[in-house]
């Protein structure tokens, strides 16, 4: 028979802050206690205190694990340096960048530089061919050659 969480508040935080911080689960929290998992969680919800013991166990857990993982990424380890940056630095080091957003004006700057590049792409490749002959970009017969 699982007993009732009737410890006071206060012991039971610093309880809950432990089992939070060593990396347990809600269930495996209650088993600890002696309690079913759904008294745990209405015992929880009920107390301002319990629910923020937890929430402090937790960040403390979540800090010795950034912790370590620094060091390794430090220590040289790569696999733990590309997960450093892809959480601590998404915009730089996700696998799939987003787009940028254009800034207001920039389709007058986008449509210019597609326009100079198309007119520079259509128009033939002039200059002297090999002979000193003004050439129209055409291809030189004799040997193949795209005069510039």
């Amino acid at each position: 028979m699982a007993k009732q969480l009737d410890e006071a508040d206060e012991t039971l935080a610093k309880r809950l802050c432990a089992y939070a911080r060593r990396g347990l689960d809600d269930e495996a929290i209650a088993k600890a206690l002696g309690v079913s998992k759904t008294v745990f969680l209405r015992r929880v919800r009920k107390s301002e205190a319990l629910q923020k013991a937890l929430e402090q166990g937790r960040e403390m857990e979540c800090c010795l694990v950034e912790e370590a993982l620094l060091q390794k990424a430090l220590e040289g380890n790569t696999t733990a340096c590309v997960f450093w940056l892809k959480n601590r630095l998404p915009n730089i080091w996700r696998e799939k960048p987003q787009p940028q957003q254009e800034e207001p004006g920039d389709e007058a700057l986008i449509q210019a530089l597609d326009n100079a590049c198309a007119s520079i792409w259509q128009k033939p490749m002039g200059g002297e061919g090999k002979d000193g002959q003004e050439n129209d970009g055409q291809r030189e017969e004799e040997n193949g050659d795209y005069l510039v």
